[in-house]
């Protein structure tokens, strides 16, 4: 019996783990993506000053 729930703890902390990671994702293309836009809307912005 105590084998079974070390294996099932191994596995939350498994999933934990995966969450964790997943999150990790989510905030560091975010990040690249707003990077991304102030790029565009700095090239926007020397467009137009350009043009003027």
């Amino acid at each position: 019996r105590a084998h079974k729930k070390q294996g099932q703890s191994k596995l939350k902390a498994l999933t934990t783990r995966e969450k964790q990671g997943k999150g990790t994702q989510n905030t560091v293309e975010k990040a690249v993506q707003t990077t991304e836009n102030q790029l565009e809307s700095t090239q926007e912005i020397g467009k137009k000053a350009r043009t003027k």
